[in-house]
């Protein structure tokens, strides 16, 4: 009775590929042909390419049999609807005594391409060890990792003084150093970014900037001297404040300006410059 491979585990843990190797050199001995080997690479490429399915054997028994016969399916290189059905004989010591198939080439002994396909099919099924359940192996998640250290019971470690020599004097005058990379950590964050900052040009939006504008209504006019009428320290002061980019200040002041991918679409638009502003006032909502 057959046994299809994914019901049934292959015993045939020994199998490897110099048994296909061996099985191949016969045929050169025979013919004096070494193009066998050429199939044997065609047979791993049909392999490797997914053309092998169905594997079944039969097992062998002590009344008529003794070895294991393997089939399987093979999809045809260069016919689409056409499959192959390779067949291989192998003893229980992983010998293979002969192979056919049901290709123009495949009568037996047959040394065909679709023969060393099936052959590759069960040697990386041996390799990978899928002969086995996925029951069958014990389960070790539960085992802890294997540690170099060496365990110690927490009131040896903690019993005695720490071996550090603590600092007597702590009175150092840290302000009294100019500049020290070590230091300079200790200094505000916010200060130290700024410092760091390539500052903007903030002039834009100072008062500087008033004379430049064009004829503007009333209630255009009170929104810019609400928003925008600052002097230079002023307009400092806001990009220290939100240097972080992470308050509510600096979310409503980002609304009320052109950002810089903003200022790219504007450059980079050639025409219909109503729909872009309208676009650009619909995103800052």
């Amino acid at each position: 009775m057959a046994h299809s491979i994914e019901q049934r585990p292959l015993n045939l843990k020994n199998f490897q590929s110099r048994h296909m190797y061996a099985y191949a050199d016969t045929f050169s001995q025979i013919t004096g042909n070494n193009s066998v080997l050429f199939r044997v690479g065609k047979g791993q490429k049909l392999f490797n390419d997914g053309f092998v399915s169905s594997i079944s054997f039969t097992e062998p028994n002590n009344a008529s049999n003794e070895n294991f016969v393997i089939n399987c399916k093979v999809r045809a290189e260069m016919k689409k609807r056409v499959t192959y059905q390779p067949s291989v004989e192998i003893r229980t010591t992983c010998q293979i005594i002969t192979a056919k198939c049901t290709c123009p080439a495949g009568s037996a002994p047959a040394y065909c391409k679709h023969v060393f396909a099936l052959l590759h099919a069960i040697e990386d099924y041996v390799r990978n060890e899928l002969f086995y359940a996925s029951t069958e192996r014990l389960q070790t998640w539960h085992h802890p990792k294997p540690s170099k250290t060496v365990p110690q019971e927490t009131s040896k470690i903690f019993k005695g003084e720490s071996s550090k020599r603590r600092l007597l004097n702590t009175n150092f005058d840290y302000d009294a150093i100019n500049f020290c990379p070590f230091m300079e950590v200790m200094r505000n964050e916010s200060e130290v970014i700024f410092e760091k900052s390539i500052l903007l040009p903030a002039a834009v939006c100072s008062q500087k900037c008033v004379d430049n504008l064009p004829a503007l209504d009333i209630d255009a006019t009170l929104f810019f001297h609400k928003n925008y009428y600052r002097n230079m320290d002023e307009i400092l002061a806001l990009e220290r404040r939100t240097m972080g980019q992470n308050c509510s200040e600096w979310h409503l002041e980002r609304k009320l300006r052109l950002t810089a991918s903003d200022t790219k679409l504007i450059i980079s638009r050639v025409a219909d410059f109503k729909t872009l502003a309208s676009q650009i006032l619909k995103k800052k909502g």
